[in-house]
């Protein structure tokens, strides 16, 4: 996803106007305009929507240097979250059975990101095992009252599981 800096991200060294300029350069190239049609637009050279684009890369660099990581970090997580709420509510409003799989198979795809994110970055362990008793820590009250699944049981849901993603890779399969 690509994200441009907001009004009050002007970094150190660059006047308001000529950012403002940087800003609406960058805004054109991602709407799909080459150098040239940008130009046109500002009326000004190739060569210098070439250098308003670098000065806007940089200060963008600049602004994701000076971000505390954990924030970054945050915000895609939020994002993720996000996309994944959206396509389980667009999987309920879906009127076909091919909608709804197709919605739930992005809310899935967003979550396995988050997941990935998180283990990427340390928030989740990465080791199975550690993984199991930390989500065994985040469970809420109502869960830790119920009794403790056995052992078939944890197999017999796994099993469903897998049934049932195998019921997603078959209409992946299917699309294709």
């Amino acid at each position: 996803m690509i994200q441009t800096l907001a009004k009050n991200e002007n970094p150190n060294g660059i006047s308001p106007a000529r950012f403002e300029k940087c800003r609406e350069a960058f805004r054109l190239q991602m709407s799909g305009l080459r150098q040239t049609e940008i130009a046109e637009r500002l009326n000004t050279s190739r060569s210098t929507v070439c250098r308003l684009l670098r000065d806007y890369n940089a200060a963008y660099v600049q602004s994701l240097e000076e971000t505390p990581k954990i924030n970054l970090i945050a915000a895609e997580l939020e994002k993720l979250n996000q996309y994944e709420e959206a396509a389980n509510r667009d999987a309920e409003a879906a009127t076909t059975d091919r909608d709804k799989q197709a919605f739930k198979r992005l809310a899935m795809s967003a979550a396995k990101e988050r997941q990935s994110l998180m283990i990427q970055t340390g928030i989740l362990p990465k080791e199975p095992d550690k993984l199991y008793h930390v989500t065994q820590q985040l469970r809420t009250d109502d869960e830790k009252k119920r009794r403790p699944r056995t052992d078939d049981e944890i197999k017999e849901s796994l099993i469903n599981l897998l049934e049932h993603r195998r019921g997603f890779d078959d209409l992946d399969e299917e699309a294709e």
